[in-house]
């Protein structure tokens, strides 16, 4: 994944109603995707990471200091 729209048809962890939820939802449009374009998977940072780890999820949409955590480890 190199830009948001190769994200289309992918599984994006995101925390629902979180500002990365907003976020992911906006970046779609910019990048000319509709929401229902990728599968959402709602997790918790910490679910998301482990499931990011393991490559249940394609991406991750998500925050500090989840984001530099998971930067060093992956």
């Amino acid at each position: 994944i190199q830009s948001v729209a190769d994200l289309k048809g992918k599984r994006v962890g995101v925390g629902k109603g979180t500002s990365a939820h907003n976020l992911l939802v906006a970046a779609l449009e910019k990048a000319g995707l509709a929401f229902d374009q990728i599968t959402p998977v709602y997790l918790s940072p910490a679910d998301a990471a482990a499931a990011f780890a393991s490559d249940q999820i394609d991406a991750w949409s998500v925050w500090d200091p989840f984001f530099a955590i998971a930067e060093t480890r992956y």
